[in-house]
């Protein structure tokens, strides 16, 4: 009787267990999803240095910066809100070798929307 019982005890397992595995599968996937989009809001706020900042041409209406840490050209346009702060900022990173907050538009953007000093502990 004992061995009956156990067996029965074993079928029911190996029924539940490929559910079981399906239920964890899923619970995982959309952890791994959540933390990816939490991921991709962030990664439109940056540390940058700023290697160079250009003098704005007369017939463009942005000024362009190059940052150490990559080899793009960013855009800083002259109607933004933040235009004369993100200039004064940009040129003390450049002077000073000092890491800046840079926010861009959209994520991987070649455009900057705000910027901010990092503040040191």
């Amino acid at each position: 009787m004992h061995n009956k019982f156990k067996y029965k005890i074993q079928q029911a397992c190996s029924r539940y267990r490929l559910a079981v595995f399906f239920l964890a599968i899923t619970f995982f996937t959309f952890t791994a999803m959540a933390i990816t989009n939490t991921d991709e809001l962030s990664q439109n706020k940056v540390h940058l240095t700023v290697a160079k900042v250009f003098d704005k041409n007369k017939n463009e209406d942005y000024t362009q910066i190059i940052f150490l840490e990559s080899a793009r050209f960013y855009k800083v346009f002259t109607n933004n809100i933040n235009y004369k702060s993100i200039l004064a900022l940009s040129k003390k990173s450049e002077k000073g070798n000092v890491k800046i907050w840079v926010e861009f538009t959209e994520v991987n953007g070649d455009v900057i929307k705000a910027m901010a000093s990092v503040k040191r502990k």
